[in-house]
């Protein structure tokens, strides 16, 4: 089997069905695979590997950011600039696609529930 030409890869089979339920919801004519990594240790690996996957287009990272936004984007980050890829300093709050082949997007995914309770503050 090919490698999917756009992958999402997330920490755990929680994101990914909900991701999921979100996209056949609300953006049914996107189609991308969705990968659990089963920890952010193992989506942090896998962040070198996935970008220069022959034929990727797109690569989605959905992380949690256990209370420290700064410091899961700066691990990200890293891997990003390993790879070629230029990243902002900080993670804007909608996140951030980058790069052009492959473009990369990368999401913390409880920014917006924190935002919403004012308990976190990230750079728009």
């Amino acid at each position: 089997m090919n490698p999917p030409k756009k992958l999402l890869i997330v920490e755990g089979v929680d994101d990914k069905h909900v991701v999921r339920h979100l996209q056949r919801r609300k953006l049914p004519e996107v189609q991308f695979e969705i990968e659990d990594k089963g920890n952010v240790d193992e989506v942090l690996k896998a962040i070198g590997l996935e970008i220069k996957v022959s034929d990727r287009i797109a690569l989605g990272i959905l992380v949690d950011t256990d209370n420290n936004l700064t410091d899961r984007w700066r691990s990200i980050s890293d891997r990003l600039k390993n790879a070629n890829i230029r990243a902002p300093k900080a993670l804007p709050c909608a996140g951030a696609i980058i790069g052009k082949t492959p473009r990369v997007g990368v999401w913390a995914s409880p920014i917006i529930d924190r935002l919403a309770r004012s308990k976190i503050s990230c750079r728009k």
